[in-house]
């Protein structure tokens, strides 16, 4: 996948997290903890 797509899936997962749907704002928070550990 290239780095555009990546960054652009993240801005959208950042979006959610402030959502006022919780259940939509923990699948965001866990989406991008969950990228982040491949990235370490």
């Amino acid at each position: 996948m290239d780095t555009k797509t990546i960054e652009e899936a993240l801005e959208v997962l950042k979006s959610a997290l402030r959502s006022e749907d919780p259940d939509r704002r923990e699948r965001a928070a866990a989406a991008i903890l969950g990228y982040a550990r491949g990235q370490f």
